[in-house]
């Protein structure tokens, strides 16, 4: 008789224990976490520069799963086009409820966005989560604007044929051995000419790619590019002319680092074409690398490093964040935390995308990911710096670099002049 209850007793739990298993799967009482606490209703406009496959996954999770009420629609916008675009929409009380934002757009364009409360994401939250430059790049006066979908930092791409040939078995660690290498690798004609270049560096964005942000590396290495975030003003210190003349010096013909010049072509073609031994690029770009040529043997290296005991890594990266003219800020809010801080649909973010994670428990599961490892070990030494227009501060660079290679100005005249260029964008 007593066994007979029990089996009656423990039969009727685990219907129970059932019922509210299938419950909590449709969200109809809220007992797991991917379960909405808020039964908030609409429509969200999602504005990217990737493709909807990207999403839909994490999009159809959400509404499925975690708040049935709500319908996402997304809208692939060129990545050239986007600032623009989403500019102009805001200008005309339209646009996205939740939009790609870049890295070094917070100055520029932060009053268009509509930051996230404390209960929603916190400073402290994004500390604990992710490495220390999404702070610096996604937050103000402790505010969040913006979390960060993944961490791309730039690394050194290097040719293995070229150097398999010439019997290197390390790439360079520091600017050093960088140094020595470039000029190793470097095949010249009797007249001077270049005819296979040991590394892409010294010039302009004119021919090469990423070349502001390898010469804005070396500053920030060199401890020379400061900006005042309280009173939005930048500093090129004393250190500044040396890292811009050895970032220059590459481009001279009369000096001995000389392995590049204006003339070449552009630095991707001819690294894709083996006519140059390294690059620098980013995760997002070693796709672009492999299209150009599926032949192609290169490797990816870490950023050298003027001092490797203190690492700095150049990030650039895209978040997402709430539009100040959004109608639905809780519930855009409320997607973003969801994608971005729960590590699984982060991982199906990523893996769709093949970038780096950005949250810190993703960095550690992936430090020995065969193809992503070296951005996932920069991540935590990532760094950036206050902009006011990425755009323009990236063509003043590239004029400082063309007006000293020309013999116009010197290095410290030239540095000075974009230094005042920069500031005027300030006020």
């Amino acid at each position: 008789m007593y066994n007979n209850r029990l089996k009656i007793v423990l039969f009727g739990a685990g219907v129970i224990a059932l019922i509210l298993v299938v419950l909590s799967v449709f969200c109809v009482i809220p007992i797991t976490k991917n379960c909405s606490k808020t039964s908030v209703s609409g429509k969200l406009i999602f504005w990217g520069v990737d493709d909807v496959s990207a999403y839909q996954t994490v999009i159809d999770n959400y509404s499925k799963f975690y708040n049935r009420k709500v319908q996402i629609q997304y809208q692939q916008i060129p990545e050239a086009d986007f600032e623009n675009t989403f500019v102009r929409a805001v200008a005309k009380n339209q646009g996205p409820d939740i939009l790609m934002f870049h890295n070094s757009w917070l100055i520029k364009q932060g009053d268009l966005l509509a930051p996230a409360t404390d209960a929603q994401i916190s400073l402290a939250n994004i500390r604990q989560l992710f490495p220390q430059v999404v702070e610096k790049d996604f937050t103000y006066q402790s505010k969040v604007y913006a979390l960060p979908l993944y961490l791309d930092t730039l690394a050194l791409f290097y040719n293995k044929d070229i150097f398999n040939a010439n019997a290197v078995v390390f790439p360079p660690a520091n600017w050093s051995d960088f140094t020595n290498l470039a000029t190793r690798l470097t095949k010249k004609q009797a007249n001077g000419q270049i005819l296979q270049s040991g590394a892409a560096i010294g010039s302009s964005d004119k021919n090469i790619v990423n070349a502001t942000d390898v010469l804005n590396t070396l500053m920030l290495q060199y401890g020379s590019l400061i900006v005042d975030p309280s009173f939005m003003r930048t500093d090129f210190s004393g250190k500044a002319t040396s890292a811009f003349d050895f970032y220059t010096g590459f481009a001279k013909p009369a000096s001995s680092n000389y392995v590049w010049n204006q003339n070449l072509g552009n630095s991707f073609d001819l690294f894709s074409q083996g006519q140059a031994a390294m690059i620098f690029g980013y995760a997002n770009q070693i796709s672009y690398l492999k299209q150009k040529n599926p032949l192609l043997n290169f490797e990816v290296a870490s950023m050298p490093q003027a001092d490797p005991s203190n690492p700095k890594n150049y990030a650039a990266y895209w978040g997402l964040a709430v539009s100040s003219k959004s109608a639905n800020s809780e519930l855009a809010w409320s997607f973003i935390k969801y994608l971005t801080t729960d590590p699984q649909n982060s991982l199906t973010y990523l893996q769709a995308t093949k970038r780096p994670p950005a949250l810190k428990i993703l960095i550690k599961q992936y430090q020995n990911d065969p193809d992503l490892n070296v951005f996932a070990n920069q991540a935590l030494a990532a760094t950036s710096w206050y902009q006011p227009d990425s755009d323009q501060t990236s063509q003043i660079f590239s004029s400082a670099v063309e007006s000293v290679l020309s013999g116009q100005l010197t290095s410290g005249r030239a540095l000075e002049k974009a230094a005042s260029q920069i500031n005027n964008l300030f006020k």
